[in-house]
């Protein structure tokens, strides 16, 4: 059963072998975010060899969760609510959080209905949307901005048919930059998709998500029937 979708870790989105093999549905998730960033500390750490300055932050990050309905896919619409990172770490390449630097961090997505977690990371203060490839709406060098990738994997759901399934996207976030990194709203943009494995030979639901209660003998859930029966055999 390692080979099935359900109990992937979201790094074999990576695999492409995996990605080739492995029967599976799309559906879009498009979001807009609005939120903020609060810091929690800061310091400047100093190397000897080679010689530099690193400057580090963690903050928290806060967002609101908004379905964007010209590309929202009907289970993407479901995802709707509220992001949090507890510990959004940043490393700048200069003494100031103006420079250049990547940043990680996990996050947990959630509404009434639905728990995702996972983890994100990117880039800050670029600009990819550059000349000569692109309108020059930038420069390299643009703070005051954030882009990378994120996955997570549903972990709880009232439509246990998500259960198991994995959302990974990729997000861009706009604030008011500042040498300190400090306090900031956040305003950005999230595209991506809800991966969920097909039915069928070799799949693996997990069940840890699923709500408490009973359920008819036998059980059909997305195409797949389950039917409980004790060691003499008896349904």
């Amino acid at each position: 059963m390692s080979n099935t979708l359900a109990n992937w870790p979201c790094k074999n989105l990576d695999d492409a072998s995996k990605l080739w093999h492995q029967r599976m549905c799309l559906e879009p998730v498009s979001k807009n975010l609005r939120g903020e960033l609060h810091l929690l500390k800061s310091e400047r750490q100093e190397c000897e060899q080679p010689p530099c300055t690193t400057f580090k932050t963690d903050h928290t990050l806060r967002l609101e969760v908004l379905s964007h309905d010209p590309c929202d896919s009907e289970v993407g619409q479901r995802l709707d609510g509220v992001f949090i990172v507890r510990e959004l770490v940043h490393a700048f390449n200069l003494p100031t959080a103006e420079s250049r630097g990547m940043h990680t961090g996990a996050f947990i997505w959630f509404n009434d209905s639905i728990e995702i977690v996972g983890e994100m990371s990117g880039m800050t203060n670029v600009g990819t949307h550059r000349e000569p490839v692109f309108d020059p709406c930038q420069e390299c060098h643009d703070p005051g901005y954030m882009e990378g990738r994120l996955c997570g994997r549903i972990v709880k759901a009232k439509d246990e048919r998500l259960v198991g399934c994995l959302v990974t996207a990729v997000y861009r976030f706009r604030f008011d930059h500042s040498a300190e990194f400090v306090d900031t709203e956040v305003h950005g943009t999230l595209e991506g998709v809800v991966v969920c494995p097909c039915c069928g030979k070799g799949k693996c639901i997990d069940f840890t998500g699923f709500n408490e209660g009973k359920n008819r003998n036998s059980w059909t859930l997305d195409g797949c029937e389950f039917l409980v029966s004790d060691s003499a055999g008896s349904a």
